[in-house]
């Protein structure tokens, strides 16, 4: 239940830190860390979205994500990049989906 410790095992997982990469499960304790409101797996969770790792890649969730840890204080210009190149109406969604979430917590 505690969300620092649900973000080192999704990093440790993704990594393979003393064992195989498994990404499913890093982007499962990744998921349950941001979902809790960990800032740094929201952040290291729209990279998976991006990049397919561990799940199907999905640009609203991904920007759903970023937008999210960028709010609360958490710079990424890759992030940033991803953001400013997908479509106007993928920002929006992923800005509807971060307001969605943040007024369901």
């Amino acid at each position: 239940g505690f969300d620092t410790a649900q973000l080192d095992l999704g990093v440790w997982f993704v990594n393979g830190t003393n064992g195989p990469r498994d990404f499913e499960k890093g982007f499962q304790w990744l998921r349950i860390a941001a979902n809790d409101g960990n800032v740094v797996a929201q952040n290291k969770l729209a990279h998976l979205y991006i990049n397919a790792l561990g799940t199907k890649p999905d640009p609203v969730e991904a920007a759903k994500w970023y937008v999210l840890s960028r709010r609360a204080g958490l710079p990424d210009p890759a992030l940033e990049d991803f953001y400013l190149g997908i479509e106007e109406e993928q920002q929006k969604a992923g800005i509807e989906a971060a307001n969605k979430f943040r007024r369901l917590r």
